[in-house]
């Protein structure tokens, strides 16, 4: 297991929010437990969050002058570096909803029990068959063509 010295938004907000790894990671065949957090980030409308050590959180603003404007004049952000199109400001864990609002975090996508079971019934036919299933259904369909009845 990793030791993080970070927030692990997987944790933290997965819950609710997507969780993407930066590029150069690869969560792939990974175990959960072992998932390094300083690498997942949470992809927004104008950026991503991501982690910047202990409680406190990055947002990365790419573009979005009006929207980097707003973000400066809250007084619990602290602007880290700022360029012609992009800023990263660091804010603490706690504020997170508050940045949340105005950064548009995408958001997991949530099925009602309705939505499931409607789900389950269109995509019956697509499920996975056992191998011997599929032998005896071609097996039958041989037989009936062999018979001459039309299958």
């Amino acid at each position: 297991m990793v030791d993080p010295d970070c927030v692990n938004l997987l944790e933290r907000f997965g819950d609710r929010y997507k969780i993407a790894f930066d590029e150069c990671y690869d969560p792939k065949h990974r175990p959960r437990e072992s998932l390094d957090p300083w690498f997942m980030r949470i992809p927004c409308k104008i950026g991503h969050i991501n982690p910047y050590g202990g409680e406190i959180l990055e947002l990365f603003v790419d573009g979005h002058r009006k929207t980097r404007a707003k973000i400066k004049k809250l007084d619990f952000v602290m602007l880290y570096t700022e360029g012609d199109d992009e800023a990263s400001f660091l804010f603490d864990v706690k504020d997170f909803n508050r940045v949340a609002h105005i950064a548009g975090p995408l958001k997991r996508r949530r099925l009602t029990d309705e939505q499931k079971a409607k789900a389950a019934v269109r995509l019956q036919k697509y499920q996975y068959r056992s191998a011997d299933k599929t032998r005896l259904e071609a097996q039958r369909r041989t037989q009936t063509v062999q018979y001459g009845q039309r299958y």
